[in-house]
């Protein structure tokens, strides 16, 4: 069932360890990376946004609203996420790496069922012992807050939950669903 939640798709990296290409267009097992991410939230949510910084045509061509960094330079998630939360039309949005291509299918459900019950502004998966800050459901109106972090300077996704009300939220999942590729060699 689609909640409703914004998907916010972060397609706007360097690529620094993946000789420079852009992750979400870089073919794995026939399809794009983001077409995975992709296929994986539009049944769970109500909206997904991508936001990319170069390659605009082509990722215009997977029919759904663009944005871009407004602070120059690459400069990680949270511009990203900056950039794209004034076009959410839902309180929540479900942050997600173009690069995660296994998320689990019930990821909106349990975030957001958890975000509610525990009055968080922040969800975010612990699976295997391992904290994921990527993906994360946040409230909208977090926005001014990301303004302030990011105009001090500060760009850690991590350091930016220390200073919300946040929930871990414990997944079952396979191993494999909150990977991502960070290097050409993880497509193998």
């Amino acid at each position: 069932m689609k909640q409703p939640i914004t998907t916010i798709i972060l397609a706007g990296g360097q690529g620094q360890r993946f000789n420079q290409q852009d992750k979400g267009l870089v073919i794995w097992r026939g399809k794009k990376l983001v077409q995975y991410v992709i296929d994986q939230m539009e049944p769970q949510c109500q909206q997904i946004i991508i936001n990319c910084n170069r390659n605009i045509e082509r990722y215009q061509q997977l029919g759904f609203p663009l944005t871009h960094d407004e602070l120059d330079g690459f400069q990680g998630p949270l511009a990203g996420i900056q950039a794209s939360l004034p076009l959410a039309t839902h309180q929540w949005a479900l942050v997600c790496a173009c690069d995660t291509p296994l998320l689990p299918q019930h990821l909106a459900t349990t975030l957001l069922q958890a975000a509610s019950s525990q009055q968080a502004d922040i969800a975010y998966p612990l699976a295997h012992n391992r904290q994921h800050y990527l993906p994360v459901l946040l409230k909208r109106s977090l926005l001014n807050d990301i303004n302030r972090y990011l105009a001090n300077g500060e760009r850690s996704l991590k350091g930016w939950y220390q200073t919300m009300n946040t929930v871990a939220v414990p997944f079952t999942a396979e191993k494999a669903a909150f990977s991502n590729f960070n290097v050409p060699e993880d497509l193998l």
